[in-house]
């Protein structure tokens, strides 16, 4: 039960990133024909959150083990370092 609280407690976090990446990057940039905001954005440029799929890079690491590796993608190559070992 403790592993699994883990596991959620790291999504949590990631998730929170997330959020506060977000409204960081809200605001203050003029584009598409838009008139900026009167408060400067904080984070400033393309911004490619990825809400809502923090299992992956959690549950990725956590189930992979020596003889089944995977092969990461944009969405799994966030992944926590060092590496969680296997369930």
């Amino acid at each position: 039960m403790t592993r699994l609280l883990d596991l959620y407690r790291l999504m949590r976090r990631i998730r929170a990133f997330e959020d506060a990446a977000e409204v960081a990057s809200q605001g203050g940039v003029a584009a598409w024909g838009l008139e900026a905001a009167a408060k400067p954005a904080l984070v400033r440029g393309p911004l490619h959150l990825s809400t809502g799929q923090e299992a992956v890079a959690i549950g990725m690491p956590a189930a992979t083990t020596p003889l089944a590796p995977s092969m990461p993608t944009e969405k799994s190559a966030m992944c926590i370092e060092p590496p969680l070992p296997p369930l």
